[in-house]
């Protein structure tokens, strides 16, 4: 059986054929793409932004804030103890569903992404809170930028770990994070740095924490974090 021909319209304006376009199935290729695009910025595990887009991201932030001024910060955040939960219940079960229940934890929209293994990145912007005072002329800061940069590393650490606990785990697992407000001197390599460091004091703070609460639990009340 012959092939069947294309069909051929005259173009406007010009002597040359060419073939019909089929602009239903051309939009239809545009979608797939950008759907696999997406799919590709994203962690099969997590849905968090991947390793790459996550710290392109964060050069992004740094060139734009030496360059135009802007005020954000970086959180890294972590999972305390996930070889333990890899090791009494797999990985499915254990670091998987850790990571996966830290992912819920995150608000839709946020520029999260998850940096390998159990670490996870978020990079936020900031406005300082304000309290009007009706004698005075202005609005006053309430709080600094690294106070909000602190409660938002707070809030992102209290929402991972009430996640966690609802997997009943029976395991002393959590997550610790730290941030890195951004300065006029830094770089993504300065912000990754403090930031890093901060989690792991944070992560040495919680685990001291929980292995005191192990010792006396009497303590400790069963609705404290």
């Amino acid at each position: 059986m012959s092939e069947e021909m294309p069909r051929f319209e005259q173009s406007p304006g010009h002597g040359e054929s060419v073939p019909l376009a089929n602009y239903a199935y051309l939009e239809y290729l545009l979608e797939v793409a950008e759907e696999k695009i997406e799919w590709l910025e994203r962690d099969e595990l997590t849905g968090l932004k991947v390793d790459k887009i996550i710290r392109n991201e964060l050069d992004s932030r740094v060139e734009k804030a030496s360059r135009t001024g802007g005020e954000f910060v970086l959180i890294i955040g972590d999972v305390d103890n996930m070889k333990a939960a890899n090791t009494e219940f797999g990985h499915y079960l254990g670091g998987d569903a850790l990571l996966k229940a830290v992912g819920r934890s995150c608000r839709e929209g946020d520029l999260i992404g998850r940096a390998g293994g159990d670490e996870l990145w978020w990079i936020a912007d900031l406005k300082p809170r304000k309290e009007y005072h009706p004698h005075r002329p202005l609005h006053v800061r309430r709080d600094s930028l690294e106070d909000v940069a602190a409660k938002l590393a707070e809030v992102f650490e209290k929402r991972a770990n009430s996640e966690i606990k609802k997997l009943g785990l029976d395991v002393p697992v959590g997550f610790s994070a730290g941030f890195a407000l951004y300065r006029p001197e830094d770089s993504s390599g300065t912000m990754i740095d403090r930031a890093s460091r901060a989690m792991l004091a944070r992560k040495t703070k919680n685990k001291e924490k929980r292995s005191s609460m192990e010792r006396h639990p009497a303590n400790y009340r069963t609705d404290q974090e």
